[in-house]
């Protein structure tokens, strides 16, 4: 089982409802979704230094990830097995906060903020 996240920049506070419309234009590729910023990127970067990309292990079962973090200056899709996000997610929330980004569990449709 897979648990998405979504991710992206913004100075505002984002209610569930508009997180839930930017996370479907940036699933439905429509880049006007979020403004570009450099947040995204970087925090994809220092992420795969704690959880390397599928294709830099010699065993996926190493990683959390079901696919590799796919980041653009506009956002970044995580896809984790259910059972490691316990292991990603506090490193995840850190890195979301530190590079000020919003993330949006499509799922539960929560939102989170960063502190």
């Amino acid at each position: 089982m897979s648990y998405d996240l979504y991710l992206w920049a913004d100075p505002n506070p984002v209610t569930a409802e508009q997180a839930r419309d930017i996370f479907e234009r940036l699933a439905g590729g429509d880049d006007s979704a979020t403004a570009p910023a450099a947040g995204p990127l970087e925090f994809a970067a220092e992420l795969v230094k704690h959880f390397p990309r599928l294709e830099d292990l010699a065993d996926a079962d190493d990683s959390p990830w079901n696919m590799s973090p796919d980041a653009t200056e506009r956002g970044v899709i995580l896809c984790m097995g259910l059972s490691r996000v316990a292991e990603a997610g506090p490193r995840i929330d850190e890195l979301a906060d530190r590079y000020g980004l919003v993330c949006y569990d499509p799922s539960t449709r929560q939102v989170r903020h960063p502190a």
